[in-house]
C-alpha cells in the first residue's frame, strides 16, 4: 500500500496535465488508468533503485525505477524524467482491474452515466518524497459495456 501524497501533485493550476481512465466492463482485468503530471523533487535525486508508490481511488501499485527513472511490471509502467531546476516530470500508466476498488467513487458496471462528476484520492510517493490530493474526473459509462474518465476541466 502507498503512504502519503503532498496537495501539490494534482493541482491543475501547478503540477498536474492529465488523468485519463478507461474500464471495461466486458473483460475484467482490461482496465486502464494513465496519470501524467510534475512533482518538485530534490535536486540531487537519483532515480535509480528508489520507489515509485502510487494509490489511484483503491488501486495500488509500487514500482522501483531504473537508473532512468523507468520501471515495468505487471501492474503496468512508470516514468521519472528529472532535469536540475525543474519539476520532475511523471507517467504513470496502470493496467488490471479496476472497477470493483472504484465502486465507492461511483464507479458502476451495471449503470450508465454521461459527464457525471468523480472524485478521486490519489497518494504518489516517489523515493521519500509524498504527495496527496483529490482529482475530480468526468465520469460517462454504458451498463454492461464500458466506463471512462478524464481530467474535469
Amino acid at each position: 500500500m502507498v503512504s502519503a501524497i503532498a496537495s501539490e501533485l494534482i493541482n491543475k493550476d501547478r503540477y498536474y496535465s492529465a488523468v485519463n481512465g478507461r474500464l471495461d466492463f466486458k473483460r475484467p482485468g482490461h482496465d486502464a488508468l494513465i496519470l501524467n503530471g510534475t512533482v518538485p523533487l530534490a535536486n540531487d535525486f537519483l532515480p535509480a533503485g528508489q520507489t515509485l508508490a502510487v494509490d489511484f481511488g483503491g488501486v495500488s501499485a509500487m514500482f522501483v525505477l531504473d537508473a532512468k527513472g523507468n520501471a515495468l511490471t505487471s501492474q503496468g509502467r512508470v516514468g521519472v524524467k528529472v532535469k536540475p531546476g525543474q519539476p520532475a516530470r511523471f507517467t504513470i500508466k496502470l493496467n488490471g482491474a479496476f472497477a470493483a476498488s472504484w465502486s465507492d467513487e461511483g464507479v458502476d458496471p451495471n449503470s450508465s452515466a454521461k459527464n457525471q462528476p468523480v472524485s478521486f484520492a490519489v497518494t504518489l510517493t516517489v523515493g521519500a518524497a509524498a504527495f496527496m490530493k483529490q482529482i475530480p474526473v468526468t465520469y460517462s459509462a454504458r451498463a454492461g459495456a464500458s466506463g471512462a474518465f478524464r481530467f474535469a476541466k
